[in-house]
C-alpha cells in the first residue's frame, strides 16, 4: 500500500484548528513516514504573508516550526517552473512537481529568517506580493493559456504513443464524476 500523501489549506491552521493539528499523532506519523506531507507554492505564499500582518506575525512564529517539521514531501515547485519544464522543455513525463532537496532547504532558511526573525535584507516578500496582487488578473489568463497549452501538449503527445501519467487529467471534470466515491475514501 502506498503512503497517504496530504496537502493543507491555509485554514488548517487557523485557531483551534492549529491546536488539533499540532496534539495529534500527525507529527509521529510523518516522523515515521507513514503520511507524506506536501506544501504547496499557495500555502506557503499564504503563510508567508502573516507575516505582513504584524497581528499574525506571533502566530507565524508558532507555527511555522511545525509548518517545516510535518512537510516529509516536500515543496511544491510554483506552477510557472512547473510549467516551463512541461511546455518549453518538453520534460512532460520527466517533469518532478517537488523541489530538490537543497532548493528546499534554501527556501525554507529564507523563509524562517523573514517569518521568524523578520530579516528582509535579502528578501522582498513584500515587494513580491505587491506586485503579484497588481499582475492577478494577468496571471488568470496566463493560467487559462497554459492550461490549454497543456492540454494540446498531452493530446500531441497521446497522438504519438507518448503515455503521461495524468497529463491530460481535468480535475473538475474528474471529480465531477468521482467526487463522492473520493470523499467517502479519505474521510471513511
Amino acid at each position: 500500500m502506498s503512503t497517504p500523501r496530504i496537502l493543507f489549506d491555509r485554514s488548517a491552521f487557523h485557531g483551534s484548528h492549529f491546536d488539533h493539528l499540532q496534539n495529534s499523532s500527525l507529527i509521529r506519523l510523518v516522523q515515521a513516514n507513514k503520511l507524506r506531507v506536501f506544501h504547496t507554492p499557495i500555502f506557503i505564499e499564504e503563510t508567508i504573508r502573516m507575516r505582513l500582518n504584524e497581528k499574525l506575525h506571533q502566530t507565524l512564529r508558532d507555527q511555522f516550526p511545525f509548518i517545516q517539521a510535518i512537510c516529509n514531501g516536500g515543496w511544491f515547485v510554483d506552477r510557472s517552473t512547473l510549467w516551463d519544464r512541461e511546455l518549453v522543455q518538453h520534460l512532460c513525463e520527466k517533469t518532478n512537481p517537488v523541489m530538490s532537496p537543497q532548493r528546499q532547504r534554501s527556501h525554507e532558511a529564507r523563509v524562517s529568517r523573514f517569518a521568524i526573525e523578520g530579516e528582509t535584507d535579502h528578501f522582498s516578500f513584500a515587494d513580491a506580493v505587491r506586485d503579484h496582487e497588481r499582475n492577478y488578473g494577468l496571471a488568470a489568463e496566463m493560467r487559462k493559456t497554459f492550461v490549454h497549452m497543456r492540454e494540446d501538449a498531452a493530446n500531441r503527445a497521446k497522438a504519438k504513443g507518448i503515455a503521461i501519467s495524468l497529463g491530460n487529467a481535468n480535475f473538475e471534470r474528474v471529480m465531477g464524476r468521482e467526487r463522492e466515491s473520493y470523499l467517502w475514501e479519505v474521510v471513511g
